[in-house]
């Protein structure tokens, strides 16, 4: 159906008129080889209409910590806000700490623990996803203690790991009286997107995930969507590619090789005409740094 093409880690939304983003499950720590929560696709949390937007910015890619992000929330007040930080972790073996300080607030020092860890505190914050070979995504609620306006966040690591950051994204849905309704989807997930022996002596693959978004869409109100997608471990050369509704889409004349930074994070922005009542979102993958 679709051509194949590579994929790292990713995160997802669509931000504009119409808006669909990543996936928040409840909190939890988790490790699968394949994929986290689950290995195959992303999975839908919350979704609403706002009298206002969805805000989504990022970090500049792979570095050592302190990483430090500075961001500048628009509107009159947040809705709802999560932050995303991505850590290599070496191997899946190798256990670290992760810290982070918003605005001056230190949250409580999280346990990267790779295959040790279990799932079995599910009622922390934040969700800790790790996937194949020690990468992590890990989603802080922060929706209480951020407010529009500047947010700088320092995310430090710790430990055996690498602990080196692939970048910070902030999402925030926001309210603002003079805004216009806006619809919007919350979805994420660390899936490891792979090709057949691309690492080791894997005889397996596991080269394409998708986002099933519900919900039916007045297309003569919203006209327009933006499509944004965080890669963790894109590199040149490696062919990513992205479907939304069977149709590739393209980053500016580049669209078979999207992810193609050199420091291993991409967030990508693409804006689609709705001509359509049904979402679905396709992400492609023969190989990745896994």
């Amino acid at each position: 159906m679709f051509s194949k093409s590579r994929l790292g880690r990713f995160f997802l939304c669509i931000a504009g008129t119409l808006i669909i983003f990543l996936y928040i499950s409840p909190c939890l720590a988790t490790y699968n080889f394949e994929g986290a929560p689950e290995q195959d696709k992303m999975k839908e949390i919350t979704s609403g209409t706002v009298k206002g937007g969805l805000y989504v910015d990022e970090g500049e890619g792979l570095k050592k910590t302190p990483y430090v992000k500075e961001f500048n929330v628009p509107g009159d007040s947040v809705k709802w806000a999560r932050i995303y930080v991505g850590v290599w972790g070496g191997n899946e073996d190798k256990t670290g700490t992760l810290d982070l300080i918003v605005n001056g607030k230190d949250f409580e020092s999280v346990k990267l623990e790779g295959k040790g860890d279990k799932g079995d505190d599910e009622d922390q914050n934040p969700a800790i996803y790790g996937a194949g070979y020690g990468v992590y995504w890990v989603a802080y609620d922060v929706s209480t203690n951020i407010s529009t306006g500047p947010v700088k966040v320092e995310a430090r690591t710790g430990g055996d790991i690498d602990g080196r950051v692939y970048g910070i994204v902030l999402a925030a849905v926001y309210e603002d009286k003079n805004g216009k309704d806006t619809k919007y989807w919350i979805e994420e997930g660390n899936l490891n997107l792979h090709g057949k022996g691309w690492s080791e002596d894997m005889g397996s693959m596991h080269d394409e995930a998708y986002s099933d978004f519900s919900g039916d869409i007045d297309a003569d109100k919203y006209k327009t969507a933006n499509l944004a997608v965080a890669y963790l471990c894109g590199s040149p050369g490696l062919e990513d590619s992205i479907y939304f509704n069977d149709e590739q889409l393209s980053d500016g004349d580049n669209k078979n090789d999207i992810a193609n930074s050199k420091s291993y994070f991409d967030l990508k922005f693409v804006t689609i005409q709705i001509a359509f009542q049904r979402l679905q979102f396709f992400l492609v993958s023969r190989k990745n740094c896994i």
